[in-house]
């Protein structure tokens, strides 16, 4: 045990009036402490106490109006708390985006309909160009950044963002033409329909969130729908036997079909957490659940297939890990991606099912979680993982053709684009660029990563959009780029 010594010097000779053990300093600030601590609890109840020290402390703490009052004070504490992060997490009052949108300018602009992202493609007879550099016809930053890729229609490209706003900006230069308010962010990607553009809000915290619906030749909030969840899943607009619906996904709250006009319920389904955005052919609507984060258990993984028409369960299917994006439609096959965000696991892949039957057919294993949103090419199914990997299954012989890993840390959420004017790839990284590959072979035929003068490639998590041998890409802090490819024929 040390000893702590404390003397002086007077008159040549050292005096040592105290002598303390170091080990009981801390017991006595301790004390002393309690003792502080017991006054000042007693005053508030206007209790005087004979002595100070940890016992009388522990004596006023047991006192029932002591305990009774903690008890108060603890349940007003964490219902405010409660009642914060209920309300944080709400929506934008309706009055609040009604007032902002009074304020929109109208546009020119000429919109088609952008429906979402097409399941399915025809592979061109045309060789890959050969590159010889990307030039970057612009950039522009809005004040946040986009998780999701926008919506080209005409020639207008519409943003959801981290700002609460959807941005609608000029491909041709960039520049703003209009910002629609929503309030919170605006994760999905939006879709235009009929002169309308629709789009869901918020993330996983949200609750009550909405799908809105907005008229693109007034610029004004025109209605919307309310879920019980997060709308952060792609919406989708459908049409079967003379009828449209809109479908969107909403957390735990299942799916919704709605009336896109009158934007009314037309049936609703909970077998689980969905994010991921539907897929439609021939009637069937075909979507998969996920497990969300600290749901190791409580939760199962599920391919679903529900009647367009009713929202009756056509099939259903157990999976061995979440689908977190939209399944993939082959001519016969309904496939669906697997693979956690939220659990550490090295299981990932592709698991295919009858489309009309629902019977298991075959399933493609991968190294790890796959995450993008596959896609068919000449029916194949194209893929990417979370470390990188982009992967090309041949449906017919059941196999992978190729896989190409772009050698990337961190992990990556984007999917693969395709343009079929010039035959390629495109894999939109999360730090390191993107890679433009031969969709025949999965070899790399440009690495794109801007250089100082063109601004930093920042974290990225939404795909590339591409226009006309054109892609156009967003990231995290609201950088847009407009690139285009600068080639030789080698035909």
């Amino acid at each position: 045990m040390d000893i702590l010594v404390m003397s002086y010097i007077s008159d040549g000779v050292e005096y040592i009036p105290l002598i303390v053990p170091t080990v009981l300093i801390p017991f006595t600030m301790l004390s002393v402490a309690l003792s502080v601590v017991a006054a000042f609890i007693a005053g508030l109840f206007g209790i005087k106490l004979k002595t100070e020290g940890p016992k009388q402390l522990l004596e006023l703490l047991l006192k029932p109006k002591v305990l009774f009052m903690a008890l108060v004070v603890n349940i007003l504490v964490y219902g405010g708390y409660k009642s914060y992060q209920y309300v944080n997490n709400l929506p934008s009052f309706e009055w609040v985006i009604n007032n902002q949108h009074q304020a929109v300018s109208q546009t020119q602009s000429n919109y088609a309909n952008v429906l979402h992202r097409p399941n399915k493609a025809l592979e061109s007879k045309l060789l890959p160009k050969t590159f010889n550099t990307i030039k970057q016809q612009w950039k522009v930053k809005i004040p946040m950044g986009a998780f999701r890729a926008g919506a080209v229609s005409g020639n207008s490209l519409f943003l959801g963002a981290d700002d609460g706003y959807i941005h609608e900006l000029s491909v041709e230069n960039g520049l703003t033409l209009r910002k629609f308010f929503i309030g919170t962010i605006v994760t999905p990607s939006p879709i235009v329909f009929d002169g309308y553009l629709f789009a869901g809000e918020g993330t996983h915290d949200t609750h009550h969130a909405r799908i809105y619906k907005i008229n693109l030749a007034s610029g004004k909030h025109e209605a919307h729908y309310t879920t019980k969840g997060h709308t952060e899943g792609q919406p989708v607009i459908g049409e079967f036997q003379g009828k449209t619906l809109l479908f969107a996904v909403a957390g735990s709250d299942g799916i919704h079909a709605i009336d896109p006009y009158t934007m009314q319920q037309v049936w609703h389904q909970t077998p689980g957490h969905m994010d991921a955005a539907v897929r439609i052919d021939n009637g069937i609507v075909y979507v998969g659940t996920g497990r969300e984060k600290g749901d190791s258990q409580k939760h199962r993984s599920y391919a679903i297939a529900y009647d367009f028409m009713t929202g009756k369960e056509v099939w259903k299917h157990e999976m061995p890990a979440s689908s977190w994006m939209e399944p993939a439609i082959t001519n016969q096959h309904a496939c669906f991606i697997m693979g956690e965000i939220y659990f550490k696991t090295k299981l990932g892949g592709v698991n295919c099912y009858d489309k009309v039957t629902g019977e298991p057919q075959y399933s493609i294993l991968n190294k790890e979680p796959v995450i993008g949103i596959p896609f068919v090419l000449n029916n194949d199914i194209i893929f990417s993982d979370l470390s990188g990997n982009v992967c090309r299954v041949d449906t017919n012989k059941r196999t992978k053709k190729w896989c190409f890993d772009s050698q990337v840390t961190g992990k990556h959420m984007t999917s693969v684009s395709y343009d079929s004017d010039t035959n390629i790839l495109a894999y939109t990284t999360a730090n390191k660029g993107i890679m433009f590959l031969n969709p025949t072979t999965g070899k790399l035929l440009y690495h794109y990563l801007p250089t100082e003068e063109q601004g930093k490639w920042e974290k990225t998590y939404a795909s590339a959009v591409t226009i006309a041998s054109n892609w156009i890409t967003v990231d995290i802090e609201g950088n847009i780029r407009k690139l285009s490819l600068e080639y030789e024929n080698t035909l």
